[in-house]
């Protein structure tokens, strides 16, 4: 017999999933916290490197940046999974928005699919 102790196999934590739509993808780095500690900001930068369009996705749905703004042809949901830590970022963000009175209309319904988060 061998002395190994058996364990159960380590479940993954599972985050928490959220459609995105092109248009939430482009506000949230706006709504992301801008300061905070550095634990805080790793974490906002790195839920902008997850939302991030990518140049072969720009190409795909003929996004163009220009002073008027930004346009794209076709809308391309998303399903992110977050983790807590993210999540906790992102309410947070939001609170902070909310507070201060700084959401923008085209921020609407992603924070509110923010707000409904749950952990």
């Amino acid at each position: 017999m061998s002395d190994k102790k058996k364990t159960a196999p380590k479940t993954p934590i599972e985050g928490v999933k959220i459609k995105l739509s092109i248009m939430d993808r482009v506000m949230l780095p706006a709504l992301l916290l801008k300061k905070g500690s550095m634990a805080d900001l790793e974490t906002a930068e790195d839920i902008k490197k997850k939302a991030k369009i990518g140049k072969e996705e720009e190409s795909e749905i003929k996004l163009k940046k220009s002073k008027a703004g930004i346009t794209w042809n076709v809308s391309k949901d998303k399903i992110y999974t977050f983790s807590r830590a993210e999540v906790r970022c992102l309410q947070r963000s939001y609170g902070i928005a909310d507070e201060a009175g700084e959401i923008m209309a085209d921020m609407l319904n992603l924070c509110r699919k923010i707000r409904d988060m749950k952990i």
